[in-house]
């Protein structure tokens, strides 16, 4: 589905985090590598103690939202304060220690449109 034809649809992409200094950074760059590049980033700083909300700060890229929690209130809150952040229809939720192949929310969109095919959507 898409608002404007031609015009993919924005994901609102949510990552919760807590103490994730050592892996957000590559969790957030394979999201924002995407080839699917309409969407934006939630980063959900969880009550971190380490230094993951400088280095989550320390990443620059306009579709990068920040939300802070504090104290900790846990991972499904985390998620929940990025819903209610969220400003479109389409969710996608990733760990923060996950890492995405750049075509995964191609491959996603592809499958929502039209259905499973063999097709690849590089092309």
């Amino acid at each position: 589905m898409t608002p404007e034809k031609g015009t993919p649809e924005k994901i609102s992409v949510i990552v919760p985090f807590q103490n994730g200094e050592d892996t957000l950074v590559e969790s957030a760059r394979s999201v924002l590598d995407q080839t699917y590049q309409n969407l934006v980033l939630y980063l959900i700083n969880d009550g971190s103690t380490d230094n993951s909300r400088r280095v989550a700060r320390d990443l620059d890229d306009s579709r990068i939202v920040h939300v802070d929690l504090d104290p900790n209130r846990g991972v499904s809150r985390a998620r929940n304060a990025g819903l209610s952040e969220a400003s479109t229809s389409l969710l996608a939720f990733m760990d923060s220690d996950q890492v995405w192949d750049v075509l995964l929310l191609a491959r996603q969109d592809q499958l929502s449109t039209s259905g499973p095919t063999n097709k690849d959507p590089k092309e």
